[in-house]
């Protein structure tokens, strides 16, 4: 059975922005009421906006620590941008950020008009690392992502989870030292065993409703995750049958046999066009150009 995308989306989306929610709240009660119903208001309000799709260029900037590109770098990818011929944006702000992780993708398109960078991808372009294709069809592949994910307040949505990110690479680096321990691991794998348990004793002992909460809490660290995994490879999916459409697809393919990520061989035979195609929906490309 083929879960449908908006159904994947609510999934991963909902639980990560009722928690933001309510650690929101819990840092407004604390404060001086006039304060906290400046806050209340004033965020509300800027959520609006981003739903709105309106301060686009500052909260991209925040939001995803970037800043914009100087004239130097929108010179290197202007030959990028203009062999990948456009992402359905009629002109793009370019962004680059100040910090990217290991993990970060080399290129994503946000919101309505901006495409931000790492700066990996701008010195491998210029020293010639990688071919001026190659850099195209990752920027093309990020923008078939963004455009499969069919995001419509996409900013306004990762302003709203800001108290979840930011609570959880809090304890990302707490649990890091910890993390190696066997025993931390095997405890982990056994909290659907715990929940249960808990489950059933807090019925027994007249609890149910709280047995319940914590069952369903313990239910999502599963859910969420396989809903995220299952979201994103179908992005993936869309996105290479995009890149092959236009060309690229063994271009993207030799690339990520260089690089030092795995890559799935069913992966590498979509892109190569080895198996069987079905049927995607062509994008209508515009003229793409950095601004």
């Amino acid at each position: 059975m083929r879960v449908p995308m908006s159904v994947l989306k609510l999934v991963v989306r909902v639980p990560v922005l009722l928690v933001s929610g309510v650690l929101a709240l819990m840092v407004l009660v604390v404060l001086p009421p006039a304060l906290g119903l400046l806050g209340f208001v004033g965020g509300g309000a800027a959520l609006g906006v981003l739903a709105a799709g309106g301060l686009e260029g500052p909260a991209v900037r925040l939001l995803t620590r970037t800043r914009k590109a100087t004239e130097g770098e929108r010179a290197v990818l202007a030959p990028v941008l203009a062999a990948v011929g456009g992402t359905g944006m009629p002109e793009v702000t370019l962004y680059v950020r100040r910090a990217p992780r290991a993990a970060t993708p080399p290129a994503m398109v946000i919101g309505k008009s901006s495409l931000v960078v790492t700066p990996w991808l701008i010195e491998a372009t210029y020293r010639g690392w990688i071919t001026r294709e190659e850099a195209a069809a990752v920027v093309l592949h990020a923008a078939g992502r963004h455009r499969a994910g069919r995001h419509r307040v996409e900013l306004a949505v990762l302003a709203a989870s800001t108290p979840w990110r930011a609570v959880s690479a809090v304890a990302r680096g707490v649990g890091r030292p910890f993390a190696w321990f066997p025993f931390m691991r095997f405890a982990w794998s056994l909290r659907g065993f715990v929940a249960a348990v808990a489950v059933v004793q807090s019925a027994v002992e007249g609890r149910a409703v709280y047995g319940a909460i914590a069952g369903v809490f313990v239910a999502l660290t599963y859910l969420v995750p396989a809903a995220g995994r299952a979201r994103d490879r179908r992005l993936e999916v869309e996105a290479d049958h995009l890149v092959v459409i236009r060309g690229l697809g063994e271009v993207l393919a030799g690339l990520l046999r260089r690089s030092a990520v795995p890559v799935r061989l069913e992966r590498l035979q979509r892109l190569e066009n080895r198996l069987p195609a079905r049927p995607v929906p062509v994008l209508q490309l515009a003229a793409f150009s950095p601004n």
